[in-house]
């Protein structure tokens, strides 16, 4: 293949596919439809890819683990995960605390409030956009040359690439297909 080919095609270019509803994990049927995505990509994709999720695991097509395909990598950045925001100790204490009852909750619940007041978005969603856009930039920096594909529902995975789409240039599509 050319160098112009490999420009201008997507075969052998590496596939990102940012979606933080992944099932099995979070997402309800957002996560199930992202899920049935990796399964055909698993089967037709002509080149690498890269999942990043909220997600710890991934779906089995033909009763192996997608993300131990030749070339896929996947990064599931749920809580504790490998992309795990700074203070991610603290926030997922927040986090936690926010849902308890009684005195015991109020912290997490301002700090919550805050950050909500402040971005539009709870502890929990700020923390894995930041995982995410930098786990984004870490495939980047390997591959300047990648497709990336975010999924809505929830927005974070848009608001991951849109962090980092200026100063990168990548070719992103965004699916906003909203069920609803």
């Amino acid at each position: 293949m050319s160098p112009r080919d490999a420009r201008g095609t997507a075969a052998g270019r590496r596939l990102v596919l940012m979606a933080h509803a992944m099932a099995p994990g979070p997402g309800g049927p957002e996560g199930h439809v992202n899920a049935r995505l990796v399964e055909a990509l698993a089967g037709h994709w002509p080149g690498p890819v890269t999942v990043i999720s909220g997600g710890l695991d991934l779906p089995a097509v033909s009763g192996a683990r997608v993300d131990h395909l030749p070339g896929w990598r996947h990064y599931g950045l749920g809580e504790g995960g490998e992309g795990e925001a700074p203070g991610g100790r603290a926030l997922r204490w927040l986090s936690a605390s926010r849902k308890g009852g009684g005195v015991a909750g109020v912290p997490g619940r301002v700090a919550n409030r805050m950050c909500f007041w402040a971005t539009g978005r709870g502890l929990k969603a700020n923390g894995w956009i930041g995982a995410a856009s930098r786990t984004l930039a870490r495939e980047l920096a390997r591959d300047a040359s990648l497709l990336v594909y975010s999924r809505a529902l929830p927005w974070g995975s848009i608001a991951a690439c849109a962090r980092l789409k200026r100063a990168h240039g990548f070719p992103w599509a965004v699916n906003f297909n909203d069920p609803l």
